[in-house]
């Protein structure tokens, strides 16, 4: 007769050798071969499919003049180049400066311009262009600032440090108006003697 017997490990990744031993390990059949009672079996075990949301896969793109007193908006998207799926409710995020550990973290830095919610992402998904609040423009070099699952939600990425992306940028002065009035000679209408009613003529440039 036979019986069914079970077991339950959790597998890890690699090559593992299962055994089955009956009468073990303390003997208490007295057999006719005492030397069949174990077998085994090779069995490998792969990783499962693993997602891997990046952001890097495109430019960040910017609306707007660079110049100061511009309201931009900032648009890019998040894909998944995994192969496997991430979970949904993934947030990402928009941070003007800064730096990346900043703007990747699960507390709202200062930095940030807005955040968009993510359903589900099937490996090899990109999703809908994402689009940054307005920031109005201040002159100096800047750095605009692009993260994917700030929060952590799809935490089974097969890597977790391509989240972000970033793109520097430079602001310049708006250009500023120069009245003049030197650029021509003053017109002086009228004889030059005492009690004479004298007209004085010019432009602004």
């Amino acid at each position: 007769s036979s019986q069914v017997v079970s077991g339950n490990w959790t597998a890890v990744t690699g090559t593992h050798t299962i055994r089955l031993c009956a009468d073990q390990p303390s003997p208490v059949v007295t057999e006719s071969n005492e030397f069949n009672n174990c077998a085994m079996a090779l069995i490998t075990i792969t990783a499962a499919p693993q997602p891997d949301l990046i952001t890097n896969h495109q430019e960040i793109q910017i609306a707007g003049a660079l110049t100061t007193g511009t309201a931009l908006r900032f648009t890019s998207t998040v894909k998944n180049q995994g192969s496997g799926s991430a979970a949904p409710n993934s947030i990402g995020r928009w941070c003007i400066d800064g730096t990346e550990t900043q703007c990747a973290g699960a507390s709202t830095p200062s930095t940030q311009l807005n955040t968009h919610d993510f359903g589900v992402f099937d490996p090899g998904m990109i999703s809908l262009s994402r689009t940054s609040n307005g920031w109005t423009a201040t002159a100096g070099s800047h750095t605009i600032w692009w993260c994917a699952d700030v929060t952590n939600v799809v935490n089974n990425e097969s890597n977790e440090n391509n989240n972000c992306h970033s793109k520097p940028f430079t602001i310049t002065a708006a250009a500023k108006p120069d009245l003049i009035t030197t650029h021509q000679d003053i017109t002086i209408a009228g004889a030059l003697t005492t009690g004479t009613a004298l007209r004085f003529t010019s432009t602004v440039k």
